[in-house]
């Protein structure tokens, strides 16, 4: 997925806003529960635990259950995400390591995490109920 592809969908979801943190990367939370995280800098400090590739999608970070931590760390362009994975947080490069639809249920799922933190009042605010 192209970074316009990532922001497109992340819109779609409840809540979604984004925003830039730590000056390259573009951060995607709901209300301000962070779900995903993808580094827009090339040569930034991410680029020594998955090196940036001109012609590729940007690097996501995002949560993903505990029990499926392991496994995906050890997939070829997935690794443990700096400072987040103590919290099952992994760095994966979309197109090499998950297909677009795979990575959009992953991206899904981290939106679920995060959405579920919020109140209860404010998760029906924001679904409308």
């Amino acid at each position: 997925m192209t970074l316009e592809e990532i922001r497109e969908f992340c819109a779609g979801l409840p809540g979604s806003t984004e925003d830039i943190k730590w000056e390259c990367n573009l951060v995607f939370s709901a209300v301000d529960k962070m779900y995903a995280v993808v580094d827009v800098k090339k040569g930034s400090t991410l680029d020594h635990v998955i090196p940036a590739d001109p012609d590729s999608p940007p690097a996501i970070s995002f949560k993903t259950l505990p029990e499926m931590f392991p496994s995906l760390c050890e997939r070829e362009g997935i690794a443990p995400a700096p400072y987040l994975a103590r919290n099952s947080w992994v760095l994966a490069k979309p197109n090499d390591a998950l297909p677009a639809p795979q990575l959009r249920d992953f991206i899904r799922l981290s939106h679920k995490f995060a959405f579920q933190k919020l109140t209860k009042k404010k998760q029906r605010e924001i679904l409308g109920e």
